[in-house]
């Protein structure tokens, strides 16, 4: 079930678009333990919880996060990399900004994997097509 709150209220949250963070974790409530440390867009935004893959597939399908943070290991079949492969092929294919990215993942392999890819697209898109 995804879940939404501000990371922080703000009187001008109506009159301004607060940047959205798609926060995928099975199990760490970002809104709790200060979790948003991992924010690449700071705690003033508004946060969608997607706790399993499909969760966060179907909240991509619809609408496009200014940021996301993976966790690797979801407790299931696919990972947080699979949703990194799933973003990447979505910025290939249909010409999406890559939103900025974070990992708060305590696997250090899976969050060295999700880091890499996105930073490699980030790499190969700047050098051929800007």
């Amino acid at each position: 079930m995804l879940r939404s709150g501000n990371c922080k209220s703000n009187e001008l949250s109506g009159l301004i678009k607060m940047k959205t963070l798609l926060w995928v974790d099975d199990a760490r409530n970002p809104l709790e333990n200060d979790w948003l440390n991992f924010s690449p867009i700071g705690r003033n935004c508004f946060v969608i919880w997607a706790q399993t893959y499909q969760e966060a597939i179907q909240f991509l399908e619809k609408d496009w996060p200014d940021a996301i943070c993976l966790d690797h290991d979801l407790g299931e079949e696919e990972s947080g990399y699979d949703i990194a492969k799933y973003i990447v092929n979505r910025c290939i294919d249909e010409g999406k900004k890559l939103p900025l990215f974070a990992s708060q993942s305590a696997n250090p392999v899976g969050r060295e994997n999700i880091l890499s890819l996105f930073k490699n697209y980030e790499k190969f898109y700047s050098t051929c097509c800007l």
